[in-house]
This record gives C-alpha cells, structure tokens and sequence, in this order.
C-alpha cells in the first residue's frame, strides 16, 4: 500500500512539472518568432524568442544577439595574372596615297581587220605608279567588232567603229577600227607586196647611175681589147 502511495505522489509531480512547462512553452511562436513565457520559466520575463534553433533569448532594441554572430564570408576569386606580352609592338601603317590615273593610251594606231580576224591590243597609263592601273574595254558596235576583258578585238562584219580602253577613275582613250571582208583584205596584202617591190624615185636614180658607171667601164675595156688584137695583129703583119 505504501508502494502504491509512494508512485502516486512521484507519477503527480511528474505531471505537475510537465503542465506547468507545457503552458510556459507551447512549442508555438508567433509571427515575431516568440512567445510568451506566463510563469517566467525562462527567467527572462513573461515574453521570449527562439531564433534559429537557439534557446530563449531576448531581442535588445529589436535585434537578435544571435544574428550578431553570423560572419559572412565572402569569397575573393583572385584574379588571373597576365603574362607579360613577349610579341613585338604593334606598328600602325600609314596610309597609302591614292594615286589615280592621268592619261590613257592605247599603244595601236590605225586598226585594221579582216571579217574573222582577231588582234590584241595594248594600253598605257600615267602615272606609272598608280593603284589600280586596270582597264575596262569596251566596243563601241559589237555587230562590227568584239573586244574581250583583256583587250583582244574580234571581226565581225565590214564596217567601222571604235574601241574603248576605260580606266577605273573615268579616264579612257578611244580608237578607231575597221573591219574589211576577207577578199579586201588579201587585195590589200598583194597592194602592198607589189608595192613594196616597186623601187622609189631615189631607188631609181641610185640604179640609173650604177649603170651608168658599169656601161664605162664595159666601153673601157672594149676599147682596150680592141687596141690589144689590133696590136697583135700588125706585129703579125711584120714578121
């Protein structure tokens, strides 16, 4: 009977100090992140906070001791050294003059061709030192003559018209250029065949007086020969 009593009073008291921690902390904080303590078991007055996980502590002028505590750390990202440049300095150029074509020429006079002919032509430019010394060619009448890029002519039919050399700048150079049938053409030829074995006036003089001097000299001998058999012919006589 006594055991009986004895575990009662233990079992009363035991219940007694779990009622009374039970209403001095609920478990429960408020929006604030406390709660009131009625019976002060925390010592520390009838309201107290549990920031964190930490026990119950008081916020002085509204801040939490603890939050004092954390340290934040930053992290430094060293940065990366840069190795000192070993290439050599860099030079800025200068800019080049532009220099632009003066003058152009195209180097063939008196162009002349047959119907199915072609020719090359060529051009010159001033200055010799300019930056683009290109030219465009270009005809005039391509029913009558072609040029192609690089300067080289075409007969098509009989006729005549010109041919441009273009330079990039505008400046140009234009010539002449006929075209004539296959048959004119050799006539042509021949002319000058023919002509260039007929002797010019000073030819002729030069040749008149070469023969002169050879007609001299067959008199010249003739009349020595004759001397000479007339000679031979009286001592003949004489024997």
């Amino acid at each position: 009977m006594k055991n009986i009593k004895m575990m009662c009073s233990i079992f009363a008291i035991i219940l007694l100090s779990v009622t009374s921690n039970i209403s001095a902390h609920s478990g429960r904080t408020d929006s604030h992140g406390g709660h009131k303590d009625k019976n002060n078991v925390s010592g520390l007055g009838g309201y107290h906070y549990h920031c964190n996980g930490y026990g119950p502590h008081l916020h002085d002028n509204g801040v939490c001791p603890y939050a004092a505590k954390k340290v934040e750390t930053q992290v430094v990202v060293p940065k990366p050294k840069v190795a000192a440049s070993t290439s050599a300095p860099v030079i800025e150029e200068k800019k080049q003059d532009i220099i632009e074509v003066a003058q152009v020429t195209i180097n063939q006079d008196n162009i002349c061709i047959a119907i199915g002919e072609e020719k090359g032509l060529s051009y010159l430019i001033k200055p010799m030192n300019v930056n683009d010394a290109r030219v465009e060619w270009k005809s005039n009448n391509e029913e009558i003559v072609k040029i192609s890029d690089n300067g080289k002519i075409t007969g098509i039919k009989e006729g005549e018209t010109t041919v441009r050399a273009i330079a990039s700048n505008g400046k140009q150079d234009i010539k002449i250029v006929k075209v004539q049938s296959k048959k004119n053409n050799v006539e042509k030829i021949k002319d000058e065949k023919v002509n260039s074995h007929i002797p010019t006036a000073e030819k002729l003089k030069t040749n008149t007086k070469n023969n002169e001097n050879n007609a001299d000299i067959f008199i010249g001998l003739g009349t020595i020969g004759v001397g000479a058999l007339i000679y031979f012919i009286y001592r003949g006589m004489k024997k």
